[in-house]
């Protein structure tokens, strides 16, 4: 237990090393963060977070599918789908602090068909595919509790998404964050931090507020708000929750190298923007098996591609309705 111990502390200390050189490079660059951007840092905050809510020794491994997104963006037809695998491990390694490990990787196949597929360089070029993406993580994080409720955490996450044969360090991201925690007994949980990272479509080092509220007023009843996202969850039975939730998501991938600017994209970005609402369901086969699954909308969808300099290229929209859903089993020692 004590060289795992010393293992995990020492990847912290390694990652907050490499965030310190990520702020040092940027310093001059820094921007007040768009909305979607905060959302992105918050999520990855919240990642970490999750998994200290139980404050015991846990392991859990979890494979998922997804239907990441469907509709026609102005004449090209896109179908997005999502294969993942995660493992994420936390426990007590000292008196009131706590460390949690949640490295993940998943497969991302998007795939284009229509009049109008979207544009891959500056001139008239139009692209027939975009290859696989990578999505992989590493978070680190650690929590300290103190007295009368209030508590502390720290955590580092390095994120690689990628198109299959992007450059590796161009698609790296470094990013951290600090937070503070109250409990009060049962029914009140709130998490006020900043989070730390950069962007990959101009490379620039932003710094955004990240927070988490969870109240519930009932055993069986509870609220939560974190960033721009929300869910409304009760317990259907002793084996079955359900949730309503729904919010605004971003994300970035960074493309393979074409042509050059003022021709082509160079390293360039794909975002991904999504407004979603839906019905997740949580359900305990065993003690030691789950089967997550969730059924939705995307209300407003965006796609936008990016050259390497953050200018944009082309961008399509997809306001109506579009069916999204996701299976996971999940897997607990």
């Amino acid at each position: 237990m004590l060289d795992v111990s010393r293992t995990l502390i020492a990847s912290i200390v390694v990652a907050s090393v490499l965030g310190a050189v990520a702020r040092s490079s940027h310093a001059e660059e820094k921007l007040a963060p768009s909305p979607e951007q905060l959302t992105e840092r918050t999520e990855e905050l919240r990642s970490v977070w999750s998994t200290f809510q139980s404050n015991v020794a846990s392991l859990r491994f979890g494979i998922d599918e997804r239907l990441v997104s469907a509709g026609v963006f102005d004449g090209a037809r896109a179908l997005w789908f999502r294969t993942g695998f995660s493992v994420e491990g936390g426990g007590p390694i000292a008196d009131r602090f706590q460390l949690g490990v949640s490295p993940t990787v998943a497969v991302e196949t998007l795939s284009f068909d229509g009049s109008d597929r979207f544009a891959t360089s500056i001139s008239n070029g139009r692209s027939t595919r975009l290859d696989d993406f990578l999505d992989a993580a590493l978070r680190i994080g650690g929590s300290y509790r103190f007295d009368h409720g209030l508590g502390v955490e720290l955590l580092t996450s390095a994120t690689l998404r990628q198109e299959r044969g992007a450059e590796f360090a161009e698609s790296l991201i470094v990013g951290g964050g600090l937070g503070g925690t109250y409990r009060r007994g049962s029914w009140l949980r709130l998490r006020l931090g900043v989070g730390v990272g950069s962007d990959l479509g101009d490379g620039k080092l932003r710094v955004a507020p990240a927070y988490r509220i969870q109240v519930r007023p009932q055993p069986d009843f509870m609220l939560e708000l974190s960033g721009l996202n929300g869910s409304v969850a009760w317990d259907a039975s002793r084996r079955l929750q359900l949730a309503l939730a729904g919010g605004l998501v971003s994300t970035q991938y960074r493309l393979d190298r074409r042509a050059d600017p003022p021709t082509g994209l160079g390293s360039g970005v794909l975002q991904r923007r999504q407004a979603r609402v839906g019905l997740e369901a949580d359900y305990r086969i065993r003690s030691w098996l789950r089967v997550r699954g969730d059924v939705g909308i995307a209300l407003i969808q965006e796609l936008t591609v990016l050259d390497e300099d953050g200018a944009e290229i082309d961008k399509r929209e997809e306001r109506d309705p579009s069916p999204l859903v996701g299976i996971r089993f999940e897997v607990r020692r």
